[in-house]
C-alpha cells in the first residue's frame, strides 16, 4: 500500500472516530437539566389536574411508540413496576416527572372511571325495565325476585369503587377521555372538543 494511501485510511479512521464521540446518544441537556417535579399524588382517587397532566403525557407517549416495548397488563402487576420497563420507558417517565407505578395506575383508573361510567348507564335502562316488570306484575314471587333484580343492579353499577368526584370529572367526556386512551385522538383534539 502507498504511504499516501495509508494517510488517507488514517485520516478517515480518524475522522470517523472524532464524530462517533461527537454523536450524542443520549440528549446530555435534559439530563443536566434538573427539572423541578410537584410531589406525586399517592392516592387511590385521581384529580383533575392530575388527569388532564396524564392525559397530555399519554398521547406524547403513544406517539413516541413507547407502548410498544410495555404490556398491556402492566397497571396489573404488583411490585415495582419499573423493573418490568425497558430502561428508555422508565427514563421517559422520570424526565416527565412520573413514577411508573403512578403513570400506569391512572391509565388504569380512568379505564375504570369510563367503564363505571358505561354500567351506570346500561344498569339504570335495566333497572326502567324491572321496575316495569314489577309494577304490572301481580304474582309475589315474580315481585321479589324483580326487586332482587334491582338492588343487584345498583351493586353492578359501581363495581370498580369510583368515587362520585371522579365520575363527574369524566362525565360528558369519556368517550374523548376513551379515544385518547386508545390513540384514536390527539390531546390537541380532545382540549378543543372538552374547553368548549
Amino acid at each position: 500500500m502507498k504511504p499516501w494511501k495509508r494517510y488517507l485510511v488514517l485520516f478517515l479512521a480518524l475522522l470517523l472516530i472524532l464524530k462517533v464521540f461527537s454523536c450524542h446518544l443520549v440528549d446530555y441537556d435534559s439530563i443536566m437539566t434538573k427539572k423541578t417535579c410537584r410531589p406525586m399524588a399517592e392516592g387511590a382517587e385521581i384529580s383533575k389536574a392530575e388527569t388532564e397532566q396524564f392525559l397530555s403525557l399519554w398521547a406524547e407517549y403513544l406517539e413516541r411508540g413507547l407502548n410498544v416495548d410495555v404490556s398491556d397488563k402492566i397497571s396489573l402487576l404488583s411490585g415495582d413496576i419499573d423493573t418490568a420497563l425497558p430502561w428508555h420507558v422508565t427514563f421517559w417517565l422520570t424526565q416527565n416527572c412520573w413514577t411508573a407505578s403512578r403513570f400506569y395506575y391512572v391509565e388504569q383508573r380512568l379505564r375504570s372511571i369510563i367503564h363505571t361510567l358505561y354500567l351506570q348507564e346500561h344498569t339504570r335502562a335495566v333497572k326502567e325495565i324491572l321496575k316495569n316488570l314489577l309494577h304490572n306484575e301481580t304474582d309475589e314471587m315474580k315481585k321479589n325476585s324483580y326487586q332482587n333484580m334491582i338492588e343487584v343492579q345498583d351493586l353492578i353499577a359501581n363495581i370498580e369503587a369510583v368515587s362520585p368526584q371522579e365520575l363527574q370529572m369524566i362525565e360528558g367526556r369519556a368517550q374523548q377521555v376513551e379515544d385518547v386512551l386508545n390513540g384514536k385522538m390527539s390531546y390537541k383534539e380532545f382540549q378543543k372538543l372538552t374547553t368548549k
